[in-house]
């Protein structure tokens, strides 16, 4: 009879499974500029991804409407897009509706 050994990894950090992450996937998000204050490009991103820590920062897989390509980030340079900015009516949630269909909040 052969012995087999079944060895449980921990949670998943690459399918998102980290209590660390602070954005799940599908939420939309924004860059912050080079000195950490609030962003100025403007450009909303949707979280594709999440990826294992690096130097003890979750990191993120985003995604912009306009790109065809992932960035990867790390959780300090994004920030969460207020519920304000994709109320009914706004301009940010007119694009989100039109890009992800009303599925996507």
């Amino acid at each position: 009879m052969t012995k087999t050994t079944v060895t449980k990894t921990s949670t998943d950090k690459a399918s998102g499974g980290s209590a660390d992450h602070s954005f799940r996937i599908g939420q939309a998000v924004r860059l912050k500029n080079v000195f950490g204050g609030k962003s100025t490009s403007g450009l909303t991103y949707r979280v594709t991804g999440r990826l294992p820590a690096r130097d003890g920062l979750p990191q993120y897989r985003i995604q912009s409407d306009g790109e065809a390509y992932e960035r990867m980030t790390t959780q300090d340079q994004l920030e969460a897009i207020s519920s304000n900015s994709t109320a009914p009516g706004s301009t940010n949630s007119a694009l989100l509706e039109k890009t992800f269909g009303s599925s996507h909040r």
